[in-house]
């Protein structure tokens, strides 16, 4: 079972379903807000991820959730808390990916911000990341805006996107770590 980021003034956010691959297929099949990413998805690799992220909830209690607007429920895209085996250590990674129409309107922000905030004191996690192409700009705009700073850089070979990342981080507790 998972536990949700508390609501925002503008969102809420929701578990993932299956019924969301059409949600998730504005996002994953637009060229522009996939561009940072591996490439478009496919409907089955988009049910893919959907069976992964339930997963996800099931073992870790987290996973990317989808981010609606509050006052209509109106799926607008995904944050949540990624288990991730890149570097040496296992990281918790906030993600976010937006249909474009909602861009440059602060629900990244709005959105990763209230995840953060959960993934310290609902899941109690000592430090939180974000992995970002450095040409991804406006993820990096988010990152910074919820507190995250340039922790290191992954060469190509060191990850499993195979190009150079960016590892944006933040401690629950400053000086922690």
């Amino acid at each position: 079972m998972t536990s949700l980021p508390p609501d925002t003034p503008r969102l809420s956010f929701r578990p993932l379903t299956l019924e969301d691959v059409g949600n998730l297929q504005m996002i994953f099949t637009d060229p522009v807000a996939m561009q940072h990413w591996t490439g478009l998805k496919s409907i089955a690799e988009t049910r893919a991820s959907i069976e992964i992220c339930l997963a996800s909830y099931a073992r870790h209690g987290h996973g990317f959730w989808a981010v609606c607007l509050r006052e209509t429920g109106e799926f607008i895209g995904r944050c949540g808390i990624l288990h991730q085996e890149i570097r040496a250590k296992c990281d918790k990674e906030i993600a976010y990916a937006l249909q474009r129409r909602y861009w440059g309107q602060g629900y990244a922000t709005e959105a990763a911000r209230a995840v953060k905030d959960a993934a310290f004191q609902i899941f109690g996690f000592p430090h939180v990341v974000s992995f970002i192409s450095p040409e991804n700009e406006r993820s990096i705009k988010v990152a910074r805006r919820v507190g995250l700073e340039l922790e290191e850089v992954l060469p190509p070979e060191t990850n499993k996107w195979n190009r150079t990342v960016h590892v944006y981080a933040i401690d629950r507790q400053p000086g922690t770590r």
